[in-house]
């Protein structure tokens, strides 16, 4: 699983270009699911965030996800019991590490060591 807030997507839930690569890579390795975490249900983050997803790579619908909250987003990745995590916050990850065995955090800051 891949949360894409500041991984795939911007704050402004803008595709980040150099992040392209990453997708095709990862889908032919692991049966992807993608969370977003968006303000609202109705959101139109919410809507732009799938419609990206949708026309940059061949991702299923049923594997992109949606949630409002952090908790949220620990519920589905738990349920999900990924093989990997893939996420920019650092704390989420450290939260999650008793549960999973692979956690990958990216930096929020792409200039960081």
């Amino acid at each position: 699983s891949i949360s894409t807030n500041q991984t795939l997507f911007d704050s402004q839930f803008n595709f980040i270009p150099s992040m392209a690569e990453l997708l095709p890579v990862l889908s032919s390795k692991y049966r992807l699911y993608l969370i977003t975490q968006v303000p609202s249900d109705g959101s139109a983050e919410h809507l732009k965030a799938q419609m990206l997803l949708k026309s940059q790579h061949d991702i299923s619908s049923h594997r992109i996800m949606f949630c409002s909250t952090s908790k949220g987003k620990e519920s589905i990745v738990r349920q999900l019991s990924a093989e990997m995590h893939i996420d920019s916050d650092a704390l989420f990850c450290q939260n999650l590490q008793r549960f999973l065995s692979k956690l990958h955090l990216l930096s929020e800051d792409p200039q960081s060591d």
